[in-house]
């Protein structure tokens, strides 16, 4: 019974979307995304499935802003894992409430002055499709952009960090 209480309070907390003044709508998420825009140099780590054990890659990321004012396209590149290299267009929805198809559920100011927004959406994820919560992170700075990816699968109490991107400025 206690491990349903604590699904259902996590649920809520992912899916009640955030309320807030126009400050906390699509213009500010637009203007967030926007000083994202660039050339970004980091590392991915990643949590391996089939080892349990976190991986670093060395990665880049290329944000442009696409034609109207919501949109963004985020290029990935590995350059030791050349064909792991992608991309991924994030659309701010007109009521600043959604980021693609995930409810944003917070936007804050860090104390170092970085934007700090959460997403999230239920969906799959993990070697076999698990049904999971799916959390996102995205922390904006001046010089600093941080994509972190949280999981909480169906039955669990514990979120487990599946990824995070870290980079500087170029």
């Amino acid at each position: 019974m206690k491990n349903i209480i604590i699904m259902f309070l996590l649920s809520i907390m992912i899916f009640i979307p955030y309320s807030g003044s126009a400050q906390t709508g699509a213009y500010k998420l637009n203007n967030d995304l926007e000083m994202a825009v660039g050339t970004w140099k980091g590392f991915l780590i990643y949590l391996d499935y089939s080892s349990d054990k976190a991986v670093s890659l060395p990665a880049e990321l290329v944000i442009n802003q696409i034609g109207k004012k919501d949109k963004f396209l985020f290029s990935f590149f590995y350059p030791d894992e050349p064909n792991a290299n992608s991309t991924d267009t994030i659309t701010v929805s007109t009521d600043g409430k959604q980021l693609n198809n995930e409810t944003v559920i917070s936007r804050t100011m860090s104390t170092d002055g970085e934007i700090v927004i959460v997403s999230g959406e239920k969906g799959e994820d993990g070697n076999e499709d698990k049904s999971a919560l799916i959390r996102h992170t995205y922390t904006i700075g001046e010089n600093v952009l941080k994509i972190r990816k949280d999981i909480l699968f169906d039955g669990q109490t514990e979120w487990i960090n599946r990824h995070e991107f870290s980079f500087v400025k170029y």
